[in-house]
């Protein structure tokens, strides 16, 4: 499988969790985050340690504020959800 058709895989599995745990459990959208930036953090630190765990979610934090995901904002003023 390639770079791509993994990650596109995973997407897809991720997802999947995703709705199950909202629309299967009765979690709320903020549980279900909770429990997946948990479940990430915790790996990452498990599989890398607690320094670059650090480190990759203050990318993430990084791209976040560049506006990386701007266009899915709801808050955003020009954007329409």
């Amino acid at each position: 499988m390639t770079d791509d058709r993994e990650k596109a895989a995973c997407d897809r599995a991720i997802a999947k969790a995703a709705k199950l745990m909202v629309g299967s459990i009765g979690a709320s959208h903020e549980m279900m985050l909770d429990r997946l930036l948990t479940f990430t953090a915790a790996q990452m630190v498990s599989i890398t340690g607690k320094a670059e765990a650090v480190e990759a979610f203050q990318q993430c934090a990084k791209a976040v504020e560049g506006g990386i995901f701007d266009r899915l904002d709801p808050t955003a003023p020009n954007n329409k959800h």
